[in-house]
């Protein structure tokens, strides 16, 4: 597929246009990930490898040019991988993931790094949100590896495979679902209206650092703060879940909250009332759509609870289910699709929105389901973990962009057995130690959760002179 048959230039969609604008130089919309690979990489083999992946993703290959209101992708004309490379003698492959900003209207939206090793390497990976979402960053990666893998693989049986995906598939990844088309005529307009309105209105908590003494220069130079659930805390896991009737990310869900509560309730601000809203995005891929190049086929719903919901976890966990099933049966991620093209149609709309509604949420969380499957079936494993020709990937790390005033994301995904745990903290509200003592308090409890069986009672925030009334 070429760039005539897609017909470039091409709008940019409503949610890519919304990440383009949201894009600033504290906060870029930037999505970071960190693949760990054992084995000697190939240099020139991984070049050629991205070179012939990025054929396929043209949006990677695009940058954006604005004529008046209008904002389309534009092919660059001979595109070379945005990739450098740097040897590193030993074992101890530095790991750092810093904070990096993509100027769409100069460069295209990926760029890579490959730290190689004799024995182990590190590839730092960095696209812009408008470009792609998370799901199809990781498809991304997967076909680089797929194209490295035939280049390596001493044996036949060994070569990955991949299907190549298909670029004409990009028209319709800003479409919303049909069952939404007649959202607005179900429902009187008023009706409508009263879940942005709440979203607009409402003031969701700020979650900050405890600690004083910030090292803003250090604390930037790595973006991914990674824990890892052995398989054995996993099991338990969801055998927690099985026995309660949710999902085990609805358990995930009960800690985050639970963590976010025990961390401020001791905050001078903090009362039962508090909104704790939590941004989740979700995938829109149909099954029509799974197969299409990297791009934003994506959308977001918000989990809002009061902190005094947050004090019971078995009730808690109930509602949070309940609440995810409305959420996909009422396809509310399609409903935001059409709020960000209201936003973008009408003109102060956006500039407005920012200033009713400066805190997009209080955290993000984020969960992609199993890595090995993402990657799909195509590829050898070792004990669990891909295999790409030569090399062995013994995980990826990964966490999406911070929007100002939403402090914290996780991101959670599994593989070869185990819960990986990525947090993103703002380096200008959370220092180091903030972020190592946050990330492992969050860690104990969902390590007491899955050894005891059980949901641990949340204390209550410190009441304080004004607030009493309130927490009784």
């Amino acid at each position: 597929m070429n760039e005539t048959e897609i017909r470039f230039p091409l709008e940019l969609s409503d949610f890519e246009y919304y990440s383009y604008r949201d894009d600033s130089i504290d906060y870029p919309m930037v999505i970071s990930f960190r693949t760990y690979l054992e084995g000697n990489v190939d240099v020139a083999a991984f070049e050629n490898s991205l070179q012939a992946a990025l054929h396929h993703h043209p949006l990677l290959r695009c940058v954006i040019q604005q004529t008046g209101r209008e904002f389309k992708w534009l092919p660059i004309s001979n595109p070379q991988p945005v990739l450098h490379c740097t040897s590193h003698d030993g074992a101890d492959v530095p790991d750092d993931c810093p904070l990096v900003r993509i100027d769409l209207t100069h460069e295209p939206g990926a760029r890579f790094e490959l730290r190689s090793g004799p024995e182990r390497s590190v590839l730092i990976a960095w696209f812009h949100h408008a470009c792609v979402d998370g799901l199809g960053a990781i498809r991304f990666l997967a076909d680089v590896f797929s194209e490295y893998g035939k280049r390596t693989a001493t044996v036949r049986s060994d070569c990955p495979f991949r299907a190549i995906p298909d670029s004409s598939l990009l028209h319709q990844r800003g479409r919303c679902p049909k069952q939404v088309e007649s959202f607005g005529k179900e429902k009187d307009w008023k009706e409508w209206l009263k879940g942005p309105s709440r979203f607009l209105l409402s003031r969701s908590y700020c979650i900050s650092g405890n600690n004083s003494t910030k090292n803003r220069l250090d604390d930037s130079q790595n973006i991914l703060h990674t824990a890892v659930l052995p398989r054995a805390t996993l099991l338990r896991l969801k055998s927690l879940s099985v026995a309660k009737q949710v999902t085990t990310n609805d358990v995930c869900m009960v800690a985050f909250l639970q963590q976010i509560h025990e961390w401020t309730r001791f905050t001078m601000d903090a009362t039962a009332n508090d909104l704790f809203r939590i941004l989740m995005p979700v995938s829109m891929r149909t099954p029509d759509l799974e197969a299409i190049s990297a791009a934003n086929v994506l959308s977001y719903v918000f989990h809002s609870f009061r902190r005094n919901e947050c004090l019971s976890p078995e009730s808690l966990l109930k509602v949070i289910h309940i609440r995810t099933a409305d959420m996909i049966h009422g396809n509310e991620g399609a409903v935001l699709l059409k709020l960000l093209s209201m936003v973008r149609r009408v003109p102060g709309l956006f500039q407005m929105s920012r200033w009713l509604q400066p805190a997009f949420a209080t955290a993000v969380l984020t969960n992609v389901g199993d890595l090995k499957r993402i990657f799909g079936h195509g590829f050898p494993l070792k004990k669990g973990r891909v295999v790409a020709g030569n090399i062995v990937i013994q995980r990826i790390d990964g966490t999406g962009p911070l929007r100002k005033n939403t402090n914290v994301a996780l991101c959670t995904g599994v593989y070869g057995g185990e819960l990986v745990l990525n947090l993103r903290f703002n380096p200008e509200t959370f220092s180091s130690d903030d972020a190592t003592l946050f990330q492992s308090q969050f860690v104990n409890r969902m390590t007491h959760m899955a050894d005891s069986d059980l949901l641990p009672m949340a204390s209550r925030p410190v009441p304080k002179p004004s607030t009493v009334k309130e927490l009784v």
